[in-house]
């Protein structure tokens, strides 16, 4: 079987499919920023507990890199890395743009922008969808403000959280939002006026293919890179697979150590 996973935002998404077909026996989503490391461990043995498999009956498993936050890739690919070396089976690593990319039904050429924090955005160009799905990205990822690319991704639907974020300052009109995503931050009916923390229950029918979301964030589906488009994109060879190294678009806040000071006057 195939595990995937993507840390590289605030959701901790996790799938179960068949090596060769890419069908999704099992996932999950939940959206916590802040508790990747608490969340994930947990989510892959749920799923491989519904799919009816352990991890012995793994024989590959496929990673988002990111571009992301440091912690949470971190979370996802030591994950990814450790279970990998202990199993002695290949890890696929994917870019996490590429992965949202693929998640667009559009057949035309489409941006992807995902929340770097700061005020910034993580963003890549992609072309049309080839006849076998697959999706060329033609620039990026890079990370900038904003208003600073809003020219770049001009003309170009927008995918991801990034869009929902900051749609004023691409230059995004209500009416071009993602038609199943909400263009602000209002909880769907009946969910959790909290959108800190929300939970992701995805059925998988009987063709292997997952259905639709059975509560609350029907935003999750474009905001967010979904396992499942993983999973099936590295079964199918769609998806670019890299090594399983965090991308980091930014430079590190610290700075190694000059040595000890002398504290003796001259």
């Amino acid at each position: 079987m195939l595990l995937a996973f993507d840390t590289s935002s605030a959701a901790v998404t996790v799938a179960v499919a068949d090596p060769l077909t890419g069908a999704v026996v099992a996932s999950s989503t939940t959206v916590d920023a802040l508790r990747h490391g608490e969340l994930l461990a947990p989510a892959i043995a749920a799923a491989l507990a519904e799919a009816g498999c352990t991890a012995r009956d793994l024989t590959r498993i496929a990673v988002g890199v990111g571009p992301g936050p440091f912690t949470g890739l971190r979370v996802g690919l030591v994950t990814a890395r450790t279970m990998a070396d202990v199993l002695g089976i290949e890890v696929a690593g994917v870019c996490s743009l590429d992965i949202l990319a693929h998640q667009s039904p559009l057949q035309l050429p489409v941006a992807v922008a995902t929340d770097a924090r700061r005020k910034e955005i993580y963003w890549a160009l992609y072309d049309g969808p080839a006849p076998d799905g697959s999706r060329r990205r033609l620039e990026g990822p890079a990370v900038d403000k904003p208003a600073a690319v809003a020219h770049v991704l001009s003309g170009l639907p927008v995918i991801g959280r990034g869009a929902v974020l900051y749609g004023d300052l691409l230059g995004i009109p209500a009416a071009e939002a993602p038609a199943d995503a909400p263009t602000n931050n209002t909880p769907p009916t009946g969910a959790s006026p909290s959108p800190r923390s929300e939970a992701v229950a995805t059925s998988v029918t009987g063709d292997g293919l997952a259905a639709a979301p059975s509560s609350p964030s029907p935003q999750s589906v474009s905001e967010y890179p979904s396992a499942e488009v993983l999973a099936r994109g590295v079964a199918l060879g769609i998806l670019e697979v890299v090594a399983p190294d965090p991308l980091y678009l930014r430079r590190p806040d610290v700075t190694l150590s000059g040595g000890p000071k002398s504290v003796l006057t001259k």
